[in-house]
């Protein structure tokens, strides 16, 4: 079992759940490449997160969760994965690079 199973196991028996578009997003990134782009940016949003989270432990809770779809989408070959954060201390958004 891999880690992002075992997490998604863990949020599903907590009552809420867990689950990034992994698939969909390296699609994504197949069609970027295929346009000539080295590098594809996606807003908190596609991950089921709050682009725009309102307080502390909202903001705390988005970052922990990219941090989780970030090493998710390593996982699965996505090397050059990070996150660029606003002022605020919460994520703008995640940016995939294959340059």
């Amino acid at each position: 079992m891999t880690i992002t199973e075992k997490l998604r196991c863990i949020a599903k028996q907590s009552g809420e759940g867990l689950w990034f578009p992994i698939e969909e997003i390296i699609q994504d990134c197949y069609d970027q490449a295929k346009t000539g782009k080295y590098s594809k940016a996606f807003k908190p949003s596609v991950f089921g997160l709050d682009d725009y989270p309102k307080n502390e432990q909202a903001k705390k809770r988005q970052v922990d969760l990219i941090d989780i779809a970030m090493e998710a989408l390593r996982e699965h070959g996505l090397s050059k994965v990070y996150a660029l954060n606003t002022k605020e201390g919460f994520v703008d958004s995640v940016i995939v690079d294959w340059y």
